[in-house]
């Protein structure tokens, strides 16, 4: 199945406004590596994003993983980056709250809901609300709100 898309730069300026600009950001999903090049423009250095195999690695130590995931093997990456356990932003559609395997990620979780639907692959908008799942941000977001608006 063809899911990989590229994040575009206002679904980056919705979650990363957030973070102090010295955050070690990991996004082990690549794509076509732009991630970098938005992010630098947000002035955000401290990026580890490269082709590679996303299930061969663990996020390096206080990084925090904030990535747009293949939509296909959400429970696969939820289950192997222990989002319950570890800093995460998750870029999917809000439906994936409506999957049975979202209930055992429950704990520390919030998600930010984006102003407007993106436009993946430089197309015009997503037939579907892509919202920001994030765990354990409670700090970072500065509320323990489960829903926020962003």
């Amino acid at each position: 199945m063809a899911d990989n898309y590229e994040t575009p730069k206002d679904a980056w300026e919705c979650i990363v406004k957030y973070f102090p600009k010295n955050t070690l950001i990991y996004d082990p999903f690549y794509f076509n590596g732009n991630p970098i090049k938005h992010l630098k423009e947000l002035g955000y250095e401290n990026v580890y994003h490269k082709d590679e195999d996303a299930f061969k690695n663990k996020p390096p130590e206080n990084s925090t993983l904030i990535s747009n995931p293949p939509y296909s093997i959400k429970s696969k990456i939820l289950d192997y980056y222990d989002v319950v356990n570890n800093k995460v932003a998750l870029i999917m559609p809000l439906e994936t709250l409506e999957r049975k395997y979202m209930l055992k990620y429950r704990n520390n979780f919030q998600i930010l809901i984006p102003p407007k639907r993106y436009a993946f692959n430089g197309k015009k908008s997503a037939p579907f609300k892509a919202c920001w799942f994030c765990w354990n941000l409670q700090k970072e977001l500065g509320t323990t709100d489960t829903l926020i608006w962003g």
